[in-house]
């Protein structure tokens, strides 16, 4: 209240927001560069502009994203500058509050530069410098083992490797022969191998290919020693994956094409491959920034539970491809680059750095819950590759821009649809699915319970299937003439029966769902028929949702006698859906004559003939052209707003319907699927790649020229050098001959000329013989 007594509104407390900060981030347009962008971008969520981060950094002139164009900064960065050790350069590095630099992505040449550039300045206001490195740094490091400690002797490093040394889930672990055994036959029981700590980072043994992203952390580490102003943070990654991947792209395309069938790994495949998703890396980056953190080397992986090599592989099979995978003992057959190879002999145990660790809420927080959701950290992908093969799947074609190209084919028979969607299925690289597929599937799951592998569908189908061969059993017996002998046992599985509706229903629904369809899309060959087949395949019941967002799981609605079942509460099921419905059109006598002039061969054992053809067609109208009876399978697709490609005369203009049929699927856009559009971008970027190796190539070839030339310089010198020094030993026997032996020998060739003797050699040798009386001897100390 005021001093008269008049009541006063309280003003609103306003919490003043923390300034941004200028972050300095090398080689944006990167794998790297783009999600640490994205993480640590917050113009989003502050109010006032002061309170928004500003982005500066490089760009790599070779990264192309997923539209071919290059050197296109990503949104949200202010400025870009070049990579020179230029003073614009130097300025930018020393007005950022935080400058973060990927090691893989960054020459060695800049990095030290800016390192160096850090040490040396006189910098008014702290820095904080984070590297990204890699595991590779680790992967000649010995492992670690248990100390011996002696009887009676404790200590805290004896408790903490005792600890470290407890049992870990075995996961899937190779079979027992591959193990090494002694003398007698017994497994040798090897040491228990022990975590790597943080701590332990100046163990660490790089590959020599990468000594200088350790020469590169040192060096960074060290500066704070005569730096006070400087922080430096090294990230220790594991090997990264997601968005759309990198690393892992050979894997993830190989099993997304089911080429092999069987996915590959190395020799026993039990050595550890610690990883990380990109996006918790960069993530990470956000927590030291925010939360001040004081540790400089950092284990940056995911909590995967024994991140071993076959299983890493075993997910990304059974996640994207068939689920199979396949021993390669030797890396010369084995299939992928020696890029993949390197990671994949990795085997290094090491944990979760204690920064990943949730904070605790203070006991004073009013809302400790909120508190406590704050200070948790947001991990995208905790539990590694093996945990989250949907979520990774999806990244991969989202960022690669692989989208499913999902065909319905329908008509009447003999109009063409296998014909035609035999010849999508290789123009598009998709599978085709067809009702003689699962019903061949369906009796081959009914045989499964032998082998132990069960589940609700496949004991659905295995005793539907032996009803049915049993019903029809006892009717071949029933109908049998009276006085006819019992027929011999009747072997059931050869009995030709017909599969209810309802279990292809759920058979499509699962190969729709599969992997190869999931990703590539499909081609449905004739099937579903009628506009309730459609409609059990392509809906699914709406779902609810409780108050607290939770999913409401609802049983199926049973049907009393006669009664209709309603799908007013049903919606298309998106995942499965079709995208593209080609209707092939042809009148009934054309359809006859074309079946019957097919040959023998391609008719037997078909339903290609008069009588079979006539009753398809009426089936076809009543289901498809009545008036009076329920919606067209066309009519069900119109309902849900998909157009449809209605072809005439398919069955006498192939190349045209062909061309037509392209003109429609690719509608919207080309479907990128591997396929033409897919090899000609790969192409481009495997040119612009050709590009930057005939450019190395060349910068080499020069510098082996200057390198031969210098080399070629200085073989001259000595050469040279040798020359002069023999004249210089040479001088004394050259005064010696011309002293003594030259003035004679000329005066005796001299003779030889003017006498011209028969025999010059002889009367040369009596010359010199007779003046060798006259020639003083000469005194060897003068020479």
């Amino acid at each position: 209240m005021s001093e008269y007594g008049e009541e006063v509104e309280e003003a609103p407390i306003v919490i003043k927001e923390d300034p941004g900060k200028k972050f300095f981030i090398a080689t944006l347009n990167t794998y790297s560069g783009k999600a640490l962008l994205k993480e640590l971008r917050n113009d989003h969520l502050v109010k006032e502009e002061y309170a928004a981060h500003q982005f500066v950094g490089t760009l790599d002139k070779f990264e192309e994203d997923n539209s071919g164009l290059k050197q296109v900064p990503p949104e949200g960065v202010q400025r870009v500058v070049q990579m020179e050790r230029t003073k614009e350069f130097r300025e930018t590095i020393l007005e950022s509050d935080v400058i973060v630099y990927d090691l893989l992505n960054n020459k060695f040449e800049e990095v030290d530069y800016v390192i160096k550039t850090l040490k040396t300045s006189n910098l008014q206001q702290e820095k904080t410098l984070i590297l990204l490195s890699s595991v590779m740094t680790w992967v000649n490091t010995p492992p670690k083992y248990p100390k011996i400690v002696e009887e009676g002797e404790e200590g805290e490093e004896a408790n903490e490797e005792a600890e470290e040394a407890e049992e870990e889930p075995e996961g899937d672990a190779e079979p027992e022969e591959d193990a090494e055994k002694d003398e007698n036959g017994e497994p040798i029981k090897k040491p228990k191998v022990l975590f790597f700590k943080e701590t332990d980072y100046h163990l660490r043994v790089p590959l020599e290919e990468y000594q200088y992203l350790k020469t590169l952390e040192t060096l960074a580490m060290s500066s704070v020693k005569t730096q006070p102003k400087l922080k430096v943070h090294v990230l220790c990654s594991g090997i990264r994956y997601g968005n759309g991947e990198r690393q892992f792209y050979e894997l993830f395309k190989s099993a997304w094409l089911q080429s092999p069938s069987d996915l590959p790994y190395l020799s026993k495949g039990d050595n550890l491959i610690p990883t990380i998703h990109v996006i918790d890396l960069a993530r990470l980056v956000r927590r030291i920034v925010q939360d001040k953190v004081t540790k400089q080397y950092i284990f940056a992986m995911d909590r995967t539970s024994k991140p071993s090599q076959i299983r890493i592989i075993q997910a990304i099979s059974k996640g994207m491809g068939t689920g199979l995978i396949s021993r390669y003992n030797s890396e010369w057959t084995f299939p992928f680059s020696e890029k993949v190879k390197e990671f994949l002999r990795i085997n290094l145990k090491m944990k979760t750095s204690e920064v990943f660790k949730d904070g605790e809420p203070p006991e004073d927080a009013e809302d400790q819950e909120e508190a406590a959701k704050k200070l948790k950290f947001p991990w995208h992908s905790e539990k590694g590759v093996i945990d989250n093969m949907r979520l990774l799947n999806n990244e991969f074609n989202q960022f690669r821009g692989l989208n499913p190209v999902k065909i319905f084919v329908t008509g009447p028979p003999a109009s063409g649809k296998t014909h035609y969607a035999t010849f999508l299925e290789g123009y598009y690289n998709i599978p085709r699915v067809n009702v003689k597929q699962l019903v061949d599937k369906a009796f081959e799951m009914a045989k499964i319970e032998e082998e132990g592998e069960t589940n609700e569908l496949v004991a659905e189908i295995k005793t539907k299937v032996e009803e049915l061969r049993q019903a029809m059993a006892d009717q071949i017996l029933e109908n049998r003439p009276e006085g006819e002998e019992e027929p011999p046992e009747i072997d059931k599985e050869k009995l030709p029966i017909r599969l209810p509706d309802d279990i292809l229903y759920k058979l499509l629904k699962l190969a729709l769902n599969e992997n190869a369809c999931r990703n590539r899309g499909y081609i449905l060959d004739g099937y579903p028929r009628t506009f309730k087949d459609a409609c059990e395949v392509f809906l699914k019941r709406k779902q609810k949702f409780d108050e607290e967002g939770n999913p409401i799981e609802e049983d199926e609605p049973e049907l009393e006698e006669g009664e209709q079942k309603s799908y007013d509460n049903y919606e298309p099921d998106k995942d499965i859906f079709p995208s593209s419905v080609l209707v092939l059109k042809g009148e009934d006598d054309f359809l006859i004559t074309r079946v019957k002039s097919l040959t023998e061969q391609v008719v037997q054992n078909t339903h290609y003939n008069e009588q079979d053809m006539l009753r398809r067609l009426k089936a076809y109208a009543s289901a498809n052209k009545s008036v009076i009876a329920e919606p067209s399978v066309h009519q069900f697709f119109q309902q849900y707003g998909v157009n449809q490609l209605h072809e005439e005369n398919c069955q006498t203009e192939e190349q045209k319907s062909i061309a037509a049929f392209k003109i429609y699927i690719e509608r919207f856009e080309k479907p990128v699927n591997w396929t033409s559009a897919y090899t000609e971008k790969v192409s481009m970027q495997q040119y612009h790649e050709r590009i930057l190796d005939n450019r190395e190539a060349k910068i080499e070839q020069e510098l082996r020229k200057q390198k031969e030339a210098y080399t070629k310089q200085r073989l001259d010198l000595i050469k040279e050098q040798e020359r002069d020094l023999l004249d210089t030993k040479s001088q004394p026997i050259r005064q010696y001959l011309m002293d003594n032996l030259v003035p004679i020998l000329t005066d005796g060739l001299i003779e030889v000329c003017k006498k011209t003797p028969d025999d010059p050699v002889d009367y040369l040798a009596e010359y010199l013989f007779k003046r060798s009386l006259d020639v003083p001897y000469p005194d060897p100390t003068s020479y």
